[in-house]
């Protein structure tokens, strides 16, 4: 052997040494009338790079915030370099997370990455002979439901949860069945508010669990 390198780990004995190669084969020299000095093709184990990442996912299987990635190794033989810190910032489900340090196996993650709240608005006038009407939207995780609150002059807010009709689904699709849970990309919603004149506030949740509030402004419902 030209002794070369790269190497990731070497060792050495009475009248031998071998040294691991990057991709797991151990090149070897020295004397060789027992075989000792002679190249091993592998590929032996290298440490397996084991990833955490802050902060945690939702239930439904997404990030509503920048993902932290860190990696720890562990396992198999010879010096290593973890990989440096991940940072995800960027909205989009599935994304492919690779990450390889010097002398351990590369070790892929898959982030669904949601922080962008969903959009409603009020079709309704300022006049209202019968129910609130809207429509609600979300392109990534998905509509996930909607609330209405009413603000009187004098007394208690009302929150009335709005009833969805959704004839569309999310421009995401799970890739597998270990894929987030993902909502449809847009709803007509509908409220029924109580007879009165109140301050009208809507809010729109995702399926990511990002919610936006949407100051709509006096509205007079009728009897």
């Amino acid at each position: 052997t030209d002794q070369s390198g790269p190497y990731t780990a070497i060792a050495a004995g009475l009248h031998h040494t071998c040294a691991m190669t990057p991709d797991g084969a151990a090149d070897c020299w020295g004397h060789n009338g027992t075989g000792a000095a002679t190249d091993q093709p592998g590929p032996y184990a290298r440490p397996l790079a084991v990833t955490s990442w802050l902060p945690m996912t939702t239930p439904a299987g997404w990030h509503n915030e920048p993902v932290e990635i860190t990696y720890t190794c562990t396992g198999g033989m010879g010096v290593v370099e973890c990989p440096g810190t991940d940072l995800v910032t960027t909205d989009g489900a599935d994304q492919q997370i690779t990450a390889t340090g010097a002398g351990t196996l590369g070790v892929t993650n898959t982030i669904h990455l949601d922080t962008a709240g969903p959009t409603a608005d009020m079709a309704t006038g300022p006049i209202a002979g019968g129910p609130l009407t809207g429509l609600t939207t979300d392109e990534l995780s998905g509509v996930d439901g909607l609330d209405v609150v009413l603000v009187p002059a004098i007394g208690q807010a009302i929150t009335v949860k709005a009833t969805l009709d959704c004839t569309t689904t999310s421009a995401v699709t799970a890739i597998d069945a270990g894929g987030p849970t993902v909502g449809p990309a847009e709803c007509s919603w509908t409220a029924e508010a109580p007879p009165g004149a109140w301050q009208v506030t809507l809010h729109p949740t995702d399926v990511a669990g990002n919610t936006t509030l949407v100051d709509v402004g006096a509205v007079l419902v009728l009897t």
